[in-house]
């Protein structure tokens, strides 16, 4: 569960000094703000790691957030300092960030290099986005496509962590189109057995689809499933444009709200 820290201020780890946490970075919106608290929560129950709230976010507003299994999370209050969201990360050493993202994004926010990719690419924490039409509460089971790209297995550990927290099922999902080379039925078995391992008691399943557009059948498949969680793009922002990105299509058109894990490089 979530530690009660109600009126408190500030809640520190019971073991004390400088630990690790996930980042809640500023987000204006309320709801928006609850929903990435709790995944923060569910992230940082499995790192064993606190939740480090940004200076507008109070933490009476996320003292409700009792579900994140069977371990407390501790909830802290950043310090204010200057130099923008990365230096809010390195003071509260943060292994994770979450933050707000668009749905729908124009042309040059296409182009252009995210405030989430540029803080994952600096190497400072992993970044989950996630977007304003999302319900933890309400969610049962959760949609991963999976590559063997960097992005995947953050998007593997936010979805079990989402997953553990509030008793959802996983379903890992892998496209096999007509140029795939790989045996993606042997890759999703053995990343099945890596969360299982990893995880312990899991509802878990496997999907290898055959499908001529990757992006289509993650979208197609959206509708059935409360969230999807899939990894960042991989190539980078020109090719993207040039060429498109599957996350980029699923992210605009899934069906079911979606979060996307930038691994830090």
């Amino acid at each position: 569960m979530l530690a009660d820290v109600s009126g408190t201020g500030e809640v520190t780890a019971d073991s004390g000094g400088t630990k690790e946490s996930c980042l809640l970075a500023p987000i204006a919106d309320p709801n928006v703000r609850t929903e990435a608290a709790a995944v923060g929560a569910a992230l940082a129950a499995q790192r064993n790691a606190e939740l480090c709230l940004s200076e507008e976010t109070s933490t009476e507003s996320v003292s409700t957030l009792t579900n994140t299994g069977d371990q407390t999370v501790a909830v802290q209050q950043a310090p204010s300092v200057n130099g923008g969201l990365s230096s809010l990360a390195s003071r509260c050493n943060a292994t994770a960030v979450v933050m707000k993202r668009d749905r729908n994004l124009g042309v040059l926010d296409d182009i252009l290099s995210s405030p989430a990719s540029k803080l994952a690419a600096s190497g400072t924490a992993d970044v989950l986005t996630i977007t304003g039409d999302m319900s933890l509460g309400s969610v049962a089971s959760i949609l991963v496509p999976i590559t063997d790209g960097p992005n995947s297995p953050l998007a593997v550990e936010a979805a079990v962590s989402v997953a553990l927290a509030h008793d959802t099922a996983v379903d890992l999902f892998h496209v096999k189109t007509p140029e795939s080379e790989a045996d993606g039925e042997a890759f999703l078995e053995e990343t099945a057995a890596q969360i299982i391992d990893e995880y312990g008691d899991i509802e878990l399943d496997t999907w290898l689809f055959e499908a001529d557009d990757v992006a289509d059948a993650i979208i197609e498949q959206s509708q059935y499933y409360d969230l999807t969680v899939i990894g960042a793009p991989q190539s980078g922002r020109l090719q993207q444009f040039v060429f498109g990105s599957t996350t980029k299509d699923v992210e605009k058109r899934a069906v079911s709200p979606v979060i996307v894990s930038h691994a830090s490089e």
